[in-house]
């Protein structure tokens, strides 16, 4: 493991396997445990909305969805970057899904992203127990219905794909309400497809990056500006302050001449 930050946002970095471990540990510790996907676009939002942030310090582990995410702060071990292009995280999860026989509930805000969210997880591991699939439709939905339905399918997983700030409100509120072991929360649009993503996840993941790289540039001068003027500050207060010590002792000898006359 090892911890670095970026846009002043403190992440914690997982092998894919010591990441497995972790989910290990989620599957018989008796408390729902929170995994949460990270892309650049989710980076961003974190850096425009404390609310985000604030959210991403909850969550028990953090999963690079891109390269970039990891990159962006310094640079990493060509076999960490291989095992997140490979998206190998998802895959060791869901092989464990499988072979531990766990039941699976799936939870997204629009009928065509719960699709594609299905399909995505489908074309890694066909032979997952998706033992239910809910929208979060609207605000006038009685959300405690929801969650009720959601726990009397028994998950041992449940996987979403909230947009912000459905996903931060909706965990602020609820997931304490939830009897699943494990959420595992994807990204709104990252790409989950075993075999490639789509045009529009490219184009959308090219800018994403691209913004990215130039608001962490933008980022580190702002740091490096903040920086030289606290040292200008501390080399002027410590030079008014041995202009007060040379003062006081030129006092002190003029008063140590006068008493000798």
């Amino acid at each position: 493991m090892q911890e670095f930050q970026v846009l002043g946002i403190t992440l914690k970095d997982y092998s894919a396997r010591e990441a497995m471990k972790l989910v290990e540990n989620y599957m018989s510790d008796g408390k729902i445990s929170t995994i949460c996907y990270l892309t650049a676009g989710g980076l961003l939002e974190a850096e425009s909305h404390p609310e985000t942030k604030d959210f991403l310090g909850k969550m028990d582990l953090t999963v690079a969805a891109q390269p970039e995410v990891l990159t962006a702060s310094s640079a990493q071990p060509r076999s960490r970057i291989r095992e997140v292009e490979n998206n190998d995280f998802l895959r060791l999860f869901l092989h464990r899904m499988i072979r531990g026989g766990a039941q699976i509930c799936l939870l997204s805000d629009s009928q065509e992203s719960l699709t594609r969210l299905k399909d995505g997880l489908l074309s890694y591991q066909a032979g997952l127990r998706i033992v239910g699939t809910y929208l979060i439709e609207g605000e006038d939905q009685d959300i405690d219905t929801l969650i009720n339905d959601i726990n009397v399918a028994a998950p041992h997983v449940l996987i979403s794909d909230l947009s912000y700030p459905l996903r931060e409100r909706f965990f602020t509120d609820h997931h304490m309400k939830l009897h699943a072991q494990i959420w595992l929360m994807l990204q709104k649009g990252m790409a989950i497809e075993k075999h490639g993503m789509t045009l529009g996840q490219k184009i959308r993941g090219f800018f994403d990056k691209r913004a990215l790289r130039r608001t962490v540039d933008q980022y580190r001068r702002q740091e490096e500006k903040q920086e030289e003027e606290v040292r200008a500050k501390e080399e002027a207060l410590l030079k008014f302050d041995t202009q007060e010590i040379d003062t006081e002792e030129i006092r002190k000898a003029l008063g140590e001449k006068d008493q000798q006359i």
